[in-house]
């Protein structure tokens, strides 16, 4: 479904995992990201930030959570060993083939970022005045 953006006009906005691979085989493909920076894999490509619309970004990201109550022990072994793994060349290697930049957080980093998201995401969704139908 197309978004609207810039002026009411209908835009298709495709996650990086989509676009990434196309560019790589010569497909047509947006000529702006939604993501903070510009991505390592399509250097030319702009974001809607550069061309002066710093409210539209949209980042992929995904957290491993685990259940209320789980030992702080469990939390630490759990972190660093997804730590571990983010940061082989490996993941990257394969996170970065399909449009993600790997990073890694602490779990309060984490914590951080999820209240930041939500707040970020819910003004949004408040200012749009978007219900559920």
């Amino acid at each position: 479904m197309p978004a609207r953006i810039l002026d009411d006009q209908e835009c298709p906005l495709r996650i990086h995992a989509i676009i990434v691979p196309a560019a790589r085989h010569g497909d047509p493909i947006e000529e702006i990201v939604a993501a903070e920076q510009r991505l390592p894999q399509l250097p030319d490509v702009p974001t809607f930030k550069e061309l002066g619309y710093p409210s539209i970004v949209g980042d992929t990201w995904f957290a491993v959570f685990a259940p209320a109550g789980t030992p702080q022990p469990v939390l630490d072994k759990l972190s660093s060993s997804i730590t571990r793994v983010v940061n082989t060349p490996d993941f990257a290697k394969r996170m970065e083939a399909i449009g993600n930049v790997p990073w890694a957080m602490t779990p309060a980093e984490l914590g951080a970022h999820v209240v930041s998201e939500r707040e970020r995401l819910g003004k949004l969704i408040r200012d749009a005045n978007i219900t559920v139908e």
